[in-house]
């Protein structure tokens, strides 16, 4: 399995443990991939997953060589969703899983939210063109989970106490300062905008073979 922007690496603990997979997680955050590290250090699962500190190199890896890849709320890492569909399609073997999850228009935004977002309306799809778009690129769609306004607003709560708990504990990281800025100006955009107009999903997509 691999898993774009693994974070800490709590799905590929559960993937490793449960299905006794070989786990590759990368994240270009080096004191992330660090405290995973650590977290994992002297277990048993230490020798199943393969942590790497780096930005997403899809040339570093073979063509099908993966059963299952994760890409969740990380397809900036590669470039967007019709770059991870593309990079899906290469990496993992036929009849492989993809796990992506993503952002969709609810509404028609406000120019103001596109501006904050620095995005034009097109570079965000709806729920039904991202499914389209996977279709198109040769995935069937197995399962779809929308987050409800319920989900959405837990996720953006915990999102940005965790991101200030971050800065908090690690001042050293060059990132820190430009974070803690992120996230203020997120958390206000999101009450302004994003909580009536940015829905996210967790698409399961299957590759045909």
């Amino acid at each position: 399995m691999l898993d774009i922007g693994c974070g800490r690496a709590a799905l590929l603990e559960r993937i490793a443990e449960t299905h006794g997979y070989r786990c590759v997680g990368v994240d270009r955050n080096e004191h992330i991939v660090l405290d995973a590290r650590r977290s994992l250090m002297n277990t048993e699962l230490a020798e199943r997953i393969d942590l790497r500190a780096e930005s997403f190199d899809e040339a570093a890896f073979s063509d099908a060589s993966f059963d299952v890849l994760a890409c969740l709320e990380a397809t900036h890492a590669v470039s967007d969703l019709r770059g991870v569909l593309r990079t899906a399609g290469r990496l993992l073997r036929p009849g492989g899983v993809l796990v992506v999850a993503d952002g969709h228009w609810r509404r028609r935004p406000d120019e103001e939210y596109l501006a904050f977002l620095a995005c034009s309306e097109d570079d965000i799809g709806t729920l039904e063109s991202n499914a389209a778009l996977a279709r198109e690129a040769g995935f069937t769609v197995e399962r779809t989970h929308e987050t409800t306004d319920d989900e959405w607003s837990r996720y953006e709560d915990m999102y940005a106490a965790n991101i200030l708990a971050f800065v908090d504990a690690h001042p050293e990281d060059p990132d820190a300062a430009e974070f803690r800025t992120h996230i203020s100006a997120w958390r206000q955009a999101y009450l302004a905008w994003g909580r009536t107009t940015l829905g996210f999903a967790v698409y399961q997509l299957r590759l045909l073979p």
